[in-house]
């Protein structure tokens, strides 16, 4: 990802949440775009609890931008169905 990608993001409008997914599997949802600042290839993202996390733009590999009116499915995520029968 690039920091343009990133500023094109961030300034929808309206502003429609997303997840970014790094390479390693992490992933973030941002749903505010001013919690989320980048510098170059850095991002830093301030989460709504105070944490703050930072990251490499060129390790994002994947983002999902949230669908008005469709939930948010994280593949990260077991399906809800999958009770472990």
């Amino acid at each position: 990802m690039t920091s343009e990608e990133l500023r094109k993001l961030l300034g929808q409008t309206p502003f429609r949440p997303f997840i970014v997914r790094t390479a390693d599997g992490h992933e973030t949802r941002v749903s505010h775009p001013e919690a989320m600042g980048y510098e170059g290839r850095i991002a830093t993202y301030i989460h709504p609890t105070g944490g703050v996390e930072i990251f490499d733009l060129f390790l994002v590999s994947s983002v999902l931008v949230d669908v008005p009116g469709e939930p948010t499915a994280s593949p990260a995520q077991p399906d809800a169905e999958d009770n472990g029968d």
